[in-house]
């Protein structure tokens, strides 16, 4: 599953503190293949605003591009990277599916999967 490469530009579409649930979305020029990566249980995170080409992968200290030495034992330590930027995330869960609009829900019920990844434990 990772890396997983999109091909595709992101911006952060929403972060809700209270279940601590990242959104990133792309609509690109094409409506139907909207695309909708939901981070959740997020400890950390430190991204830009927007991604271009955006990759997700898994970051450890040798790849981390935030460059901090942060204790991820149970959960999961990603990458995210572009033409221009990178960050860190990390998170318990993560669930890329294709939407038919831009989400008003965390996880719209019209979501078709692409894949999911949960921390081991």
């Amino acid at each position: 599953m990772l890396p997983w490469t999109s091909g595709r530009s992101f911006e952060i579409w929403r972060y809700g503190a209270g279940h601590s649930q990242l959104q990133m979305y792309s609509a690109d020029d094409d409506p139907l293949l909207r695309v909708l990566i939901l981070f959740e249980s997020v400890e950390f995170m430190s991204l830009r605003r927007t991604y271009r080409d955006l990759t997700l992968d898994f970051a450890d200290e040798a790849n981390d591009p935030s460059g901090r030495v942060i204790s991820a034992d149970s959960s999961l330590r990603l990458s995210v990277t572009g033409t221009a930027a990178a960050g860190v995330i990390i998170c318990a869960r993560v669930t890329v599916v294709r939407v038919s609009d831009a989400p008003r829900t965390w996880l719209p019920d019209d979501s078709e999967p692409i894949f999911s990844l949960s921390a081991p434990g």
